[in-house]
């Protein structure tokens, strides 16, 4: 039990009958001064947030310019990112991932004479069609290019195609594979780390990948680079570098632990007590390696390392967890729920404390 609850400054209702998961949410600047929330559900609704109003005070609400944008693509959205992914252009771009395609958009905004005559538009600049339904993908400086972003896309069969921003690449078929699951990319090793179907982590190098994938009629499987035996399944992946100790870091939520791997070393182990849903891996100016974990008891608990710091209590059970920094708040928790719920919250300190009713005294009558 918490002895606090999270404080929600900011809380909308996406939809009332659509559907989202891990994968429906990206935070980012994308070309301004403050972040953007991304959020694109199973129906094919993208709808784009940047709260305007205050952050506290009574005035702290949605408001309706708080939606930037709102439109229907057609299709199921199953993730989304941002990168620069037109060549010859230094902005950045959204990417969005459809069962059988991938869509590169513009993020155009035209002022008008007053605020609510301003015209945010989602231009399509490229499209990607795809021969094998998409999983998840990932996007990053593949090969060690400088100023521009490469794409991945990981299909349901295990087979990873990759994009040079408008130009196909090739493509290559992942060794001992059953499902999909998460995959990360290690900017400063150039390799792909991912999970294989007997539950061992391995990671790839992007240039091991792209000669197998130019061997005609290879009759060997591609090797990993490094591997490490999980033992579980893996809620998810993700990779940061450390810009202090110059270390590339990689956490992995399992079902029952958490990992934390740096230059291809164990750095430490979590067992987790609890189930967990999802989490966020994040580093603090003064390097301190933090996580933020949601348990299946609607508890959000904050670790630096392996050390609990805090543990605050959630209004609702997010599906995805990410940090945004905004014109008067930075480091906001956004949560969403599967069914569409967006919340922005900090962690609070008005303790929760339940006490029980007084019995009332009945006088019994003989």
């Amino acid at each position: 039990m918490s002895l606090f609850r999270t404080k929600a400054f900011w809380s909308n209702q996406c939809s009332n009958d659509e559907e989202y998961d891990q994968s429906s949410i990206k935070v980012s600047r994308i070309n301004s001064d403050s972040d953007f929330v991304l959020i694109g559900s199973h129906s094919g609704v993208l709808r784009i947030y940047k709260p305007t109003g205050p952050a506290f005070g009574e005035n702290a609400f949605y408001r309706p310019n708080d939606l930037y944008l709102e439109t229907h693509l057609g299709e199921a959205i199953l993730q989304i990112d941002v990168g620069k992914l037109v060549s010859g252009s230094q902005s950045k771009q959204v990417a969005i991932l459809y069962p059988r395609s991938i869509g590169i958009y513009n993020l155009l905004s035209k002022d008008g004479i007053a605020e609510h005559g301003t015209q945010n538009i989602l231009n399509l600049v490229y499209e990607h069609k795809l021969e094998r339904s998409a999983a998840n993908f990932i996007i990053g400086p593949f090969g060690g290019v400088q100023n521009r972003d490469f794409i991945c896309i990981q299909s349901v069969d295990g087979v990873l195609t990759f994009f040079e921003q408008e130009t196909f690449s090739f493509a290559c078929t992942l060794p001992n594979f059953l499902l999909p699951f998460p995959i990360a990319y290690v900017k400063s090793f150039d390799v792909l780390v991912t999970l294989s179907s007997d539950w061992i982590l391995k990671s790839y190098k992007y240039r091991s990948l792209s000669e197998f994938a130019n061997e005609e009629k290879s009759k060997r499987d591609v090797e990993s680079l490094w591997e490490y035996n999980i033992g579980e399944g893996v809620l998810d992946i993700q990779a940061l570098y450390d810009d202090i100790s110059r270390q590339s870091h990689v956490a992995v939520l399992g079902e029952k632990n958490l990992y934390c791997f740096n230059d291809y070393r164990l750095r430490f182990m979590k067992k987790l007590e609890f189930l967990p849903f999802c989490f966020l891996f994040y580093f603090l100016d003064d390097g301190k390696c933090m996580f933020l974990i949601v348990a299946e008891t609607n508890t959000l608990l904050l670790y630096e390392g392996t050390t609990l710091k805090w543990s605050a209590k959630l209004d609702f059970l997010p599906i995805a967890i990410d940090r945004a920094f905004f014109n008067e708040i930075n480091g906001a928790l956004v949560m969403l729920s599967e069914n569409g719920y967006l919340q922005f919250a900090y962690l609070g300190t008005e303790p929760n404390i339940f006490s029980a009713p007084p019995l009332k005294n009945l006088d019994i009558d003989f």
